[in-house]
């Protein structure tokens, strides 16, 4: 289990939080009610984890970033309300009881990817996951065509496996 997986799994859920909103920031940029938002409808009855997204921003007008650009474009309907949303890996939040019940702790183990493991198995357990829609963070991007090809060969067949 990678080691952000294992910190994350055995820490508080205040640290939790803290700790992926550090991981996050890195990368995106959240706004100042991030880490709210994302945690405002966990429990109660309305979802058992939120998600966010990143909305990738191109810093230079070129042929890769704006296909980078545009599969995002492409991606913004299957984010929707009423939709079968998957985690997203950089902003995303679960219970504390969800977690428990679906053993994601043990799942994490086996895997180098959290959001999609967690994705299958919310859904397996039939678990609801909702998006948060003010935690779409800006990602600035600057690739190559070969990094851009690269990504999304790696991305996309995962990703089908949820959607």
């Amino acid at each position: 289990m990678p080691r952000r997986l294992r910190v994350a799994a055995a820490v508080s859920p205040a640290q939790s939080a803290a700790r992926r909103r550090y991981g996050t920031a890195a990368v995106c940029r959240p706004r100042r009610q991030w880490l709210s938002s994302l945690t405002a409808r966990i429990g109660g009855g309305f979802a058992a984890a939120t998600t966010g997204y990143r909305w990738y921003v191109p810093t230079q007008t070129t042929l890769p970033n704006l296909i980078l650009h545009g599969i995002n474009a492409a991606l913004v309907p299957w984010i929707g309300p009423g939709r079968r949303h998957f985690v997203w890996g950089g902003s995303w939040a679960i219970s504390r009881e969800a977690f428990e019940r679906i053993r994601l702790r043990e799942a994490w183990a086996q895997t180098l990817s959290d959001d999609l493991v967690a994705s299958r198995l919310l859904h397996a357990a039939g678990l609801k996951v909702a998006f948060e829609p003010h935690c779409l963070l800006k990602s600035p991007v600057a690739m190559t065509m070969a990094e851009m090809l690269e990504f999304v060969r790696n991305l996309l067949p995962k990703n089908m496996n949820c959607i």
